[in-house]
Order: structure tokens, then sequence, then C-alpha cells
């Protein structure tokens, strides 16, 4: 009988590079283990698509926004990942300068929850983002209903958290200089289907 545990073949961060670089799906690396990104629903890509819009807009021009087909390091040789939507100010910097395709200092990462992977978003993962020391806010849209959950560093260097339910409601972005009404967010997003 086999085990799962003693099963898993771990690679290192090089191999997981390179599998990435040459396959036509997203691979993220975890802990040594390749998982392949699994496609989204209609509202996980609009609710993506209307964060990226609003930003766009709204930002300073030193900002850039990057959408999920860019890779972050998360933890050198630990974890790297294409989040939903990130933001970086000023200087760009990349784990590779020459091919500019793994990204090193968001300031803000968006991730939109769905359900298989929810619990991995508000825990281990969000333990691994916060090791990312430019990452000041950290979002997590619902998408089967209004639910933001607003992570960000305050004055002191420490992570708080702000939830918003109401449509009407905003999200301060202060670090950057800038709000996300929750009515951009869930712009054309129907929950009754």
């Amino acid at each position: 009988m086999a085990h799962p545990e003693t099963d898993k073949k771990f690679i290192a961060e090089e191999e997981y590079f390179a599998m990435d670089d040459g396959s036509d799906e997203k691979l993220t690396y975890y802990n040594g283990e390749v998982f392949a990104m699994v496609g989204a629903r209609l509202e996980h890509n609009q609710i993506c698509t209307n964060v990226g819009s609003h930003f766009n807009s709204v930002l300073p021009e030193s900002c850039y926004i990057v959408g999920a087909a860019m890779r972050v390091q998360v933890e050198a040789g630990k974890h790297d990942t294409y989040p939903d939507v990130a933001v970086v100010c000023g200087k760009t910097e990349f784990l590779d300068d020459e091919k500019r395709t793994t990204l090193l200092n968001p300031v803000l990462i968006v991730e939109v929850l769905s359900k298989s992977t929810q619990s991995f978003d508000r825990g281990d993962k969000f333990a691994s983002y916060r090791k990312i020391s430019s990452l000041k806010h950290y979002i997590l849209v619902d998408q089967y209903s209004v639910h933001v959950e607003h992570f960000y560093k305050n004055d002191r260097g420490q992570w708080e958290l702000e939830e918003k339910t109401k449509a009407d409601d905003i999200l301060i972005l202060k670090h950057l200089d800038c709000e996300l009404p929750l009515k951009e967010i869930y712009k054309r997003i129907r929950f009754d289907v």
C-alpha cells in the first residue's frame, strides 16, 4: 500500500522554474511540491479585471498592476506563486532581470477566494506572503457574496484586519494613497447564478 506522505516527489526551486517556464499551464511551488493552477469561474475573472481596471485608473504612474500571469517569489526556495492581482510601486525588482518573469517586491496582493482555496489563502499562503518585506496590503475577495477581508500593515509594522460586507463600503489603501470601493470590485457580478 502506498503512503502519500512518503510518495511525494520534492523538487528544488530551480527545477520548478524550468518546469513552469516550459509549461502551457501555470504551476505554483510550495515547500518542494509543484501544483497546477486550475481554471477559474467567470465571477473570479471579472473580479480580477475589475480590481486591475480600478487600480489602473487611480494609482500613480510609478505603480504597476500585474495580473495572474506574473509569478511572484514569496519565499526563496520555498514558495513561488501567481497572485490574482499584484501591485508594485517604484523600482520593480525581479529575480531574473533578463527574463523579468518573477517579481520580488509587490506592495499589494489580491486573491479571489474559491471554495477549494479559501482556507489556504487565509492561512498558510498569508503566513508566507507576510515574509515579503515590501508587502503592505493583502486583500481577499469572496466571489460568492459581498465580503472583502483587507489585511494591512499598520504604522507599527503589525498586520491588522478590516472586513467589508456592504456594496457601498470602501477600502482605504493608506500606503497607496487611494481607495478601492466594493462597488468597483463587484461591478457586473451577479450572485444569483
